[in-house]
């Protein structure tokens, strides 16, 4: 039974413990809405990376490809995401087996 002689110690441990669970319950909220899934719009990409995730989908072909990030490092950050998104009027229009794509 607990008669009430807690000493320094037993408060030092009490005190660390609390400060421990604490600090990591909060170290883990922040981690993991850091790095959680982004939902759909939510995370911007840059346009370069918009058109690697395109290439890598088969999307643009490779010269193209080059054609475009080649466009895209001399104007700088006067492109906007639909400027990189539409396509071009010689690239291909159907997809990876060649099937014809609607735009969306």
């Amino acid at each position: 039974m607990w008669h009430g002689n807690v000493g320094w110690g037993d408060w030092l441990v009490m005190t660390l413990g609390m400060l421990v669970f604490w600090g990591l319950a909060i170290w883990g909220v922040v981690y993991f809405m850091r790095s959680g899934p982004r939902a759909g719009g939510m995370a911007r990409t840059s346009p370069e990376g918009i058109l690697a995730e395109r290439l890598a989908r088969g999307e643009v072909e490779l010269s193209d490809y080059h054609q475009r990030l080649e466009a895209l490092s001399s104007q700088g950050s006067r492109r906007t995401e639909a400027d990189v998104l539409s396509p071009s009027e010689g690239s291909r229009a159907g997809g990876v087996d060649g099937s014809e794509r609607s735009p969306s």
